[in-house]
C-alpha cells in the first residue's frame, strides 16, 4: 500500500514526506536520526516503525533502511515478544462502573 495513496500531505504522513527531504542527507551520515549512535529521539520513533510494519506501508529506501535498522535492535526483540505474550485481557482492569 503506498502511503500517499490515501493520505494528504497532512497529519502523520507528512513527517514521512519531511524525512525523505532535507533530513534524509543527514541520516546517509549514520543509521539513526542524528549519526552514528541512536538517541532518545529514535526511541520516540520506534512505536512509528512498528506502525508502518504492521500497515505494510511503502517506503522510501532511507527510510525502509531507517526502520530496519531501529527493528533490528535487541531490545526492539525484547519488546515484541514481551507483546506477543502479553495476555488479551488484564481482569484487573476489567472492572464495572
Amino acid at each position: 500500500m503506498r502511503a500517499s495513496r490515501y493520505f494528504r500531505a497532512r497529519g502523520p504522513m507528512s513527517s514521512v514526506s519531511r524525512r525523505s527531504g532535507p533530513n534524509a542527507s543527514r541520516q546517509a551520515a549514520g543509521h539513526w536520526l542524528f549519526g552514528t549512535d541512536p538517541t532518545v529521539a529514535d526511541a520516540m520513533y520506534a512505536p512509528v516503525c512498528t506502525r508502518f510494519r504492521t500497515y505494510a506501508v511503502e517506503l522510501e529506501p532511507q527510510l525502509e533502511a531507517y526502520v530496519e535498522t531501529v527493528l533490528s535492535r535487541p531490545l526492539m526483540g525484547e519488546w515484541t515478544e514481551g507483546a506477543m505474550v502479553e495476555p488479551d485481557e488484564i481482569v484487573e482492569l476489567e472492572v464495572e462502573f
